[in-house]
């Protein structure tokens, strides 16, 4: 069946899934910046408290959407004190309230003044964020919108993909874990030789700039700034790799369990220098080998700018946190 299928159907799916999470309650009751007319009648306030209400909402939303991986992490880890905290928060407001405290929140039709100030609308906004990202419609437009994407991997991030088949591997307790492209780019061939050099190292990497360039179809564009990339990585960070942006690697398990790969944030290409600088700080022996690398029979490059200027800021985050010795 054409992907087209899919892609379409996912796409009308979210957005008939976005349209009616416009008009569920939560979204009408609370989140409805409109009304704020009714309550501040002066231009500036109103355009100032508008800001602020979405500043309320992005408390609650813009950690759901960048770091739901850590705050999963937070909760599993510490899921017993963040409980206690929120049970002993509960029982403050209700002893506020039992004691005759109000909330003053900007409702329809009752004008801003006395308590109902900035705190107000900023607490307004961050309730809207939790009744939002509570809204089953919401969730459904996010589910929809993830079948957008061509796969699994690509979705959570391509260094998320890695990070997961590295805890698989070690959870299995196997000796050797291979990183390759199923696009055939990388010759499986090869891996015997992998394995005969990782018998003297603990990690080897398909070396594409090792005995001369071993690229072939590449346009001279996409080789050269493969090629330079390397070089100006070698130079910011100190990495003795020729190809440090190299797919190709076999790593011996216990170098992965010497790294803490939830602290891993890298994808593309900078997940690959990452891994690598982390493993060679860690005092451990790199190796390169030659390979040929070969432009995919299938398959569409995931290169693009986002990739390369996360790899530029990447290595100098490195380079930063090595000499703070907080890798």
């Amino acid at each position: 069946m054409d992907s087209g299928v899919f892609f379409g159907g996912s796409v009308v799916a979210a957005v008939v899934a976005g349209s009616i999470a416009l008009f569920a309650p939560c979204c009408i009751s609370e989140k409805q910046p409109a009304y704020f007319a009714s309550s501040f009648h002066n231009r500036r306030v109103l355009v100032a408290m508008t800001f602020l209400f979405a500043a309320g909402v992005a408390t609650v939303i813009l950690p759901i959407a960048v770091g739901a991986q850590a705050v999963r992490r937070l909760f599993t880890a510490e899921h017993t004190t963040i409980y206690l905290i929120g049970a002993l928060l509960l029982l403050g407001l209700g002893a506020y309230t039992l004691l005759g405290g109000q909330m003053h929140l900007p409702m329809p039709g009752r004008r801003a003044g006395g308590k109902a100030g900035p705190l107000g609308v900023y607490s307004l906004g961050v309730f809207s964020g939790i009744a939002s990202s509570c809204c089953a419609p919401v969730l459904a437009g996010v589910i929809a919108l993830s079948g957008v994407a061509s796969s699994f991997a690509l979705a959570l991030g391509l260094g998320t993909a890695y990070v997961t088949g590295f805890k698989y591997a070690i959870e299995h307790k196997y000796d050797y874990v291979f990183e390759m492209d199923a696009d055939f780019s990388h010759d499986p061939d090869e891996i015997p030789n992998f394995l005969r050099k990782i018998e003297v190292c603990d990690l080897v990497i398909g070396s594409r700039y090792t005995n001369g360039v071993r690229v072939l179809n590449w346009p001279i564009q996409r080789l050269l700034l493969s090629y330079f990339a390397n070089v100006y990585t070698r130079v910011v960070t100190g990495l003795p790799v020729h190809d440090a942006t190299g797919g190709f690697k076999c790593y011996r398990r216990n170098v992965l369990e010497a790294i803490d790969l939830d602290k891993i944030r890298s994808n593309g290409y900078a997940f690959q220098i990452e891994m690598s600088f982390k493993v060679w700080r860690k005092g451990f022996r790199i190796e390169e080998i030659p390979i040929i690398f070969l432009d995919r029979r299938s398959g569409v490059s995931k290169m693009s700018k986002n990739i390369v200027y996360e790899a530029m800021f990447v290595l100098w985050k490195l380079k930063i946190r090595s000499i703070l010795n907080r890798l």
